[in-house]
């Protein structure tokens, strides 16, 4: 695979509750959405398509489709727009189902370290997208691309690793958390709440997801945070009160720690660039009908 050959053309972070529906249409080049929040439909070469947060969809070129967001449960995404002319990756795309769900931690980070990289446009920073859009389609192929003979089905549910799978502990566990990350959550918490040693407890967690229970609520709540600082008018103070950190001095460090900017200047830069074309050379063909 050479790097030369695959070019991004954009990186976007799109709210559907401005445009609900966009009519049928396919275009010359591949797009990847991955639903960050809220609900709709997909309408893709006829055929009707569910959307629920954390499903990931991919367009070939030529492929016809319709987006229908749901007016009272608006959708959101991060869609990745590239050109490729290498032909063993373009084969191999073709080996993707174009939905998958239950996107996994890691490719979440994925696509929002694409969007953090692209609002920062730091030294190199399209080569950096760049590199970062190989990876994640490297992971995408290596996770869930499909044999010739199950090509055909489109509704494939992404599942974690098989260590993942076999952990219903840890799976509840995150369930647990993605429930309850606005309230007070500690070891001794989690130990009561499923009656384990909260030493096993965070080591089964960090195995199986490569991070501590508590600091997934942290970061969960930052990428909540981030969110609302982007998509809503709420203060910084309410914010810090709505996602669970109830005061603006441990929203501010926690967040400063972990994205390097305070949560007004990252409100502030998001509202200058939101939507950020990488490469400006190509001629992009959209059909609608």
């Amino acid at each position: 695979m050479k790097f030369d050959t695959t070019s991004i053309i954009c990186v976007s972070r799109c709210n559907y509750k401005y445009e609900p529906h966009v009519e049928n249409h396919c275009h010359n080049f591949h797009h990847i959405l991955y639903i960050t929040d809220g609900s709709g439909s997909m309408i893709v070469d006829g055929k009707h398509n569910s959307v629920i947060e954390n499903d990931i969809f991919l367009y070939q070129p030529g492929v016809y489709h319709e987006i229908i967001s749901n007016l009272s449960d608006p959708m959101k995404a991060i869609e990745l727009k590239f050109i490729t002319h290498d032909p063993s990756l373009i084969n191999d795309l073709k080996q993707l189902p174009i939905r998958v769900s239950n996107a996994s931690t890691h490719i979440k980070r994925m696509f929002n370290s694409l969007v953090e990289e692209a609002l920062g446009k730091k030294m190199y920073f399209k080569e950096s997208i760049t590199v970062k859009t190989i990876e994640l389609l490297l992971q995408l192929l290596r996770s869930y691309s499909v044999s010739t003979h199950s090509r055909g089905e489109q509704n494939i549910k992404l599942v974690f690793k098989e260590n993942e799978i076999r952990n219903e502990m840890a799976n509840n566990l995150l369930k647990y958390i993605h429930k309850h990350f606005t309230q007070k959550i500690t070891l001794e918490d989690l130990s009561v709440e499923f009656n384990i040693n909260k030493e096993y407890l965070c080591r089964v967690f960090s195995k199986v997801f490569g991070i501590s229970p508590i600091q997934y609520v942290i970061n969960l709540r930052i990428e909540k945070a981030k969110e609302l600082l982007t998509d809503s008018e709420l203060s910084v103070t309410e914010i810090s009160e709505v996602v669970g950190f109830n005061s603006i001095h441990y929203l501010s460090r926690y967040f400063s720690n972990k994205e390097g900017i305070t949560p007004i200047d990252f409100r502030q830069r998001s509202k200058d660039d939101v939507n950020i074309d990488i490469e400006e050379k190509y001629k992009i063909v959209n059909f609608r009908i």
